[in-house]
């Protein structure tokens, strides 16, 4: 089975995308979501996190323009990078350190899969 990689960074794109948008424009919301409450200094680092989530993004989508055929090394660099985000989230589900809501049980579980999907991406494309 071949992955189109192009295709699959873009979906990553689009998947961190609302995580960019939810911290810059509604941290209250997103800190809620979480269990966690409000706070101005909550609302200051997720505007920090917001840029980094729009940096993933943005990371994502150039990637899937001009990665050309170095596309799957770099597929296997994110298939690291989701795999590590899986685990930091598991890790806080499981420590209770977050709410174990569906949202961010599928949000975990959404990050182990782009890990296998571009990992196996990295061996079948070229």
């Amino acid at each position: 089975m071949k992955i189109n990689l192009s295709l699959l960074f873009k979906i990553g794109a689009l998947f961190v995308l609302p995580w960019a948008l939810g911290f810059f424009f509604a941290p209250e919301m997103m800190a809620e979501q979480n269990g966690i409450e409000y706070t101005t200094d909550i609302g200051i680092i997720s505007r920090g996190q917001a840029i980094a989530f729009a940096a993933i993004a943005t990371y994502h989508w150039v990637i899937s323009l001009w990665g050309g055929n170095n596309m799957s090394k770099f597929a296997l660099i994110t298939s690291f990078l989701w795999l590590l985000f899986g685990c930091v989230f598991t890790y806080d589900i499981y420590n209770g350190n977050v709410a174990d809501a569906p949202q961010n049980i599928f949000g975990t579980g959404a990050n182990f899969v782009f890990a296998i999907l571009f990992f196996l991406g990295s061996r079948n494309s070229n």
